[in-house]
């Protein structure tokens, strides 16, 4: 897998030249012994100005990253991704706890993430599932393969909100809370099989917790 980064970077730096700012490995993949293992490898890439044209320019590099290694790059801009920190303060903090320069400048060292949009993202997120959860219930209740589709989805993305929340309300939150998630992760991994009736009363289980965790998210406001 190294040969095929190498490879990426080099045909970057060949092609865009001052222009290339950074190349950044984040995701699963940077703790992974053996990345090739992995589904895809997530990269972003940052240069200085970007224009359909110059992406027209290294498709064939990019098109061989995909094909070869599963590579996904991302592109950015320094001021685009400096200014959309406020906007995706998750996603950037996912990037801060795993990644690796693979060249240039390591600008992710130098992103600051502030705690108030990160609970204001974190509400959106959890309302917006919240909201889904409501609307599909009348769609899948009284179907099995329905229920479980929906609920083995939305498992692993519930789990990390609520670790997200947890760690906003400094552990203060039952972690109870988080075992409707779990069980939806075992159920994706199939290490536990549910009937029906299970799996309607798994679901109203995730409805409730992910009720009670915006309210004590939305509770920091009135705390600060």
């Amino acid at each position: 897998m190294q040969k095929y980064l190498d490879g990426f970077c080099d045909g970057l730096r060949s092609s865009l030249g001052e222009d290339l700012v950074s190349v950044i490995l984040y995701g699963s993949a940077v703790k992974s012994e053996n990345i090739s293992k992995q589904s895809d490898v997530n990269i972003m890439v940052v240069v200085k100005k970007f224009s359909l044209e110059c992406l027209s320019s290294i498709e064939k590099i990019i098109s061989r990253a995909e094909r070869k290694a599963d590579i996904n790059p991302v592109f950015w801009t320094e001021d685009e991704l400096k200014n959309s920190v406020d906007v995706f303060p998750i996603e950037f903090t996912d990037i801060k706890e795993s990644y690796r320069v693979l060249y240039g400048r390591d600008i992710i060292s130098e992103i600051s993430i502030d705690t108030k949009n990160l609970r204001h993202q974190l509400e959106f997120e959890l309302r917006s599932k919240l909201l889904r959860l409501r609307t599909e219930w009348l769609s899948v209740k009284g179907s099995k393969s329905l229920l479980f589709d929906f609920l083995t989805r939305a498992g692993t993305s519930l789990l990390h909100l609520f670790n997200y929340a947890q760690k906003l309300l400094e552990g203060k939150m039952d972690n109870f809370l988080a075992e409707p998630f779990k069980k939806c992760v075992l159920l994706k991994k199939k290490e536990i099989k549910l009937g029906r009736a299970e799996l309607e009363k798994l679901y109203e289980d995730v409805h409730n917790s992910v009720n009670k965790i915006i309210s004590s998210v939305n509770e920091l406001d009135s705390v600060k």
